[in-house]
């Protein structure tokens, strides 16, 4: 398993964006495509007119991930992790609809190669 992105309904119009990658496939943009694919979705076809995230204080590479998908910083907090069974100190962000619009359509009007996850299935079948 390469990783797992996602969203889910927090309140009304409100969904909260997560996202693991495993550590072989770190450094390699996958967050990024992944992350990109899922708020273009939560925009175009779920009823969602803000997301939030958040990424431990001790993540930063997470906090560059959410940058890139137009997400902007509003606090933070402490938050849950099942991973290390504790309290973490998070950074808190959220990412509005025309927000995205504007960070998503410029960066798919830069993007001229097949994507990542493209170029690593096609390595995956050919293995």
């Amino acid at each position: 398993m390469i990783g797992s992105a996602g969203y889910f309904k927090r309140a009304a119009q409100v969904a909260e964006l997560g996202f693991w990658i495993g550590r072989p496939f770190w450094g390699q943009g996958l967050a990024t495509e992944a992350g990109r694919a899922i708020v273009r979705h939560a925009f175009q076809e779920g009823d969602v007119e803000r997301l939030t995230s958040s990424h431990f204080v001790d993540n930063p590479a997470s906090g560059r991930v959410l940058a890139k998908l137009g997400f902007e910083a509003n606090g933070r907090g402490r938050i849950w992790s099942s991973a290390r069974e504790l309290e973490v100190m998070a950074v808190l962000l959220d990412l509005t609809r025309a927000r995205a619009a504007e960070v998503i359509d410029t960066a798919l009007a830069r993007q001229s190669r097949p994507s990542r996850w493209s170029q690593l299935i096609e390595r995956v079948r050919g293995a």
